[in-house]
């Protein structure tokens, strides 16, 4: 009789326990359909020449309120834009999302989906238009909820074809 050797033993082991945390921390499929059926009841203030990015966020749960989703709306001026990625010596800011969630309250299921980018240049590509959305999605730990300080923020640089704006962030409240 073959014997299989201890490491290949712990490595199967590791892998099931692996793929079971997987199979657990998977978003439920009503609230995907719930966050593209509500995402657009967010409305964002009027972007102006002054403030070319509004945004606005909204936490979207499941039924079972054990997973959410938090949902950031972009509306940005025509003719500006804000950057999605930029090459390392740039001198241009790429647009970052912090959420402030407390470590052990809940686990990300996931990266940010974001949307589509174009291209700028050999340095950079950009987010622009209106009405578009950053979404991700929330496991939260046994029996843990949001406190009441949970905010999300947005970094961006703003430019149109003859200026940049100093960067800035905006927070938006998501509980109150």
């Amino acid at each position: 009789m073959r014997t299989i050797p201890k490491h290949t033993t712990r490595l199967f082991v590791l892998f099931i326990c692996l793929s079971f945390k997987l199979v657990a921390q998977k978003v439920n499929e009503t609230l995907k359909l719930q966050v593209m059926d509500e995402k657009f009841s967010i409305t964002t203030p009027v972007p102006s020449e002054l403030d070319p990015v509004a945004i606005n966020a909204k936490l979207i749960f499941s039924e079972d309120q054990k997973q959410f989703a938090i949902v950031m709306k972009v509306n940005i001026l025509s003719s500006w834009h804000i950057y999605s990625s930029v090459t390392k010596n740039s001198p241009l800011i790429a647009t970052k999302i912090n959420e402030n969630l407390p470590p052990d309250t809940a686990i990300a299921l996931g990266d940010w989906i974001k949307p589509a980018t174009t291209p700028f240049n050999e340095e950079a590509t950009i987010f622009d238009g209106e009405d578009f959305y950053f979404i991700r999605y929330y496991q939260l730990n046994n029996g843990k909820s949001l406190p009441k300080d949970t905010n999300i923020s947005l970094y961006y640089q703003a430019c149109d074809p003859y200026q940049c704006f100093p960067p800035q962030t905006k927070t938006i409240q998501l509980l109150k």
